[in-house]
C-alpha cells in the first residue's frame, strides 16, 4: 500500500514537471517566435485601417464625429464660424488620400493634400438633424443655452445652474456636440473668460425627450459616474467588451458598469481609439525595445497576462534597414493606435552628436496579430 502511494505521489510530481516545462517551452516559443517584416514605404494596398488613420490625420481639430453610418461619418463642428453638422462618406475619405499611393515625395504630398482638403468641403451640410438623433443648440444672452430635439426645446441657464457669477455675460462661452444616442445627448461647454490658461470645461447631459438634464463640471465626471447621478445617461458611453460591463468615457479612461467603478489606465499606458485595448508602456517617455503587448480592456482591468497580440520591435534592425549612422534611438512614441492599426515615430540620435533621422513607423496587425509588417516612412507626422 506505501509502495502504491509513493508510487502514485511520484507519477503526481512527474505529470506537474512535464506539463510545467511544456507550458514554459510553450510561452518561450510564442516570444522566440516572433516575426516581422518590414517594408520600406507606405502600404501598397489600402485597407480599413489604413483608412481610418489618414481620416485621424485629414480631419479637423474641432471636428467629433458622432456616427459611422454604413460608411456615412456624421460631423459635429464647433469653430469660430459657428456650430454646424456635416457628412461625408468613406469614397470621398478614400479619394483624399489616394494620391498618397503614387507620390514620389510621400511627406510632402501628404502635406499639400492636408493643405488643400477640407471634410466639410467634399461633404454635405447636414439639414434633417431630427433624422440623426442630432439637436439644435443655441446660445443666447447671458450664457443661456437652448437644446432643441424632435420633442421640443430646454433652455438651461448656465449662470444660474453653476452658480458661477464669472460666466454672466461672458463672451468667451463655447460649446461642441460630444456624443450623441438615441437618448442621451452630451454638450462640452467650455468658459474662457478667463483666458486659454483659465479654461473651465463643463459637461451638460440631457435626454433626447428633455425629461432631464445633469450640468457638471469635467472635474465632477468620474466621481459623478461612481455616484450614480448619471445613470440614465450611461447609454452614451460606447461599450467595449462583449459582455456589456465596461464602457468608453474619455480618452484614458474606462467605466465599469457592473462594479459602478471608474478605472483610470496606468499613466504608460495607451487606450486605442475605439476604446477597446491597451498598449502596454506605449506612453512612456521612451517606448522600449523588444516584445510590445497589447491587451483588451477586458483582460486589463482583470490585470491578467492574456494578451490580444505580441510583437518584436527592433530599433537597430530598422535602423540598418533604413541605412541611418546612429548611436541609439532618440525617441520613440505612439502616434496613433487603434485596434489592429498603429503608427509610431522614432527619432535617432547622431553617431556622436545631432541627429540621425526621423521615420514614421507603421505596424499593421490586420493580417497577422503577432507576426504583423511594419512599414518605414517618413510622413512628416509629430
Amino acid at each position: 500500500m506505501r509502495k502504491g502511494f509513493i508510487k502514485l505521489i511520484f507519477i503526481v510530481m512527474l505529470l506537474f514537471t512535464l506539463i510545467g516545462c511544456e507550458r514554459g517551452n510553450i510561452e518561450n516559443k510564442n516570444v522566440e517566435s516572433l516575426h516581422i517584416t518590414y517594408k520600406k514605404g507606405l502600404p501598397t494596398e489600402d485597407s480599413p485601417g489604413f483608412m481610418e488613420f489618414m481620416k485621424s490625420i485629414f480631419e479637423n481639430s474641432s471636428d467629433i464625429t458622432l456616427a459611422n453610418l454604413d460608411g456615412v461619418y456624421i460631423v459635429a463642428r464647433s469653430d469660430k464660424d459657428g456650430f454646424r453638422y456635416f457628412q461625408y462618406t468613406k469614397d470621398q475619405l478614400k479619394d483624399v488620400y489616394q494620391p498618397l499611393f503614387s507620390a514620389s515625395d510621400i511627406s510632402q504630398e501628404l502635406y499639400h493634400l492636408r493643405e488643400k482638403n477640407n471634410f466639410e468641403q467634399i461633404g454635405i451640410k447636414i439639414e434633417n438633424e431630427a433624422d440623426y438623433h442630432l439637436p439644435n443648440i443655441y446660445l443666447k444672452r447671458g450664457n443661456i443655452i437652448e437644446i432643441e430635439t424632435k420633442f421640443g426645446m430646454e433652455k438651461v441657464d448656465l449662470a444660474v445652474e453653476l452658480n458661477e457669477r464669472d460666466l454672466i455675460g461672458a463672451k468667451e462661452v463655447y460649446f461642441k456636440v460630444k456624443a450623441v444616442s438615441e437618448k442621451t445627448v452630451v454638450i462640452q461647454i467650455d468658459n474662457l473668460v478667463g483666458g486659454e490658461t483659465n479654461r473651465e470645461t463643463y459637461y451638460l447631459f440631457i435626454q433626447q425627450d428633455l425629461s432631464g438634464y445633469h450640468l457638471l463640471r469635467s472635474t465632477e465626471l468620474y466621481s459623478t459616474l461612481e455616484s450614480e447621478e448619471l445613470n440614465n445617461y450611461l447609454d452614451i458611453f460606447p461599450l467595449v467588451d462583449l459582455s456589456g460591463r465596461y464602457a468608453y468615457v474619455l480618452k484614458q479612461t474606462i467605466f465599469d458598469k457592473k462594479e459602478n467603478k471608474v478605472i483610470k489606465l496606468k499613466e504608460n499606458d495607451v487606450l486605442s481609439k475605439d476604446g477597446k485595448y491597451v498598449y502596454i508602456n506605449g506612453n512612456s517617455e521612451e517606448l522600449s525595445n523588444g516584445v510590445q503587448r497589447i491587451q483588451s480592456v477586458e483582460n486589463y482591468v482583470k490585470q491578467n497576462e492574456i494578451y490580444e497580440t505580441e510583437f518584436n520591435l527592433d530599433f537597430n534592425e530598422i535602423a540598418e534597414i533604413l541605412k541611418l549612422k546612429t548611436s541609439g534611438i532618440s525617441i520613440a512614441k505612439v502616434n496613433y493606435f487603434n485596434e489592429d492599426f498603429i503608427v509610431l515615430r522614432l527619432f535617432y540620435k547622431g553617431k556622436v552628436v545631432g541627429s540621425a533621422g526621423a521615420t514614421n513607423a507603421i505596424i499593421d496587425l490586420q493580417n497577422s496579430k503577432d507576426n504583423p509588417t511594419i512599414y518605414l516612412i517618413d510622413l512628416g507626422i509629430e
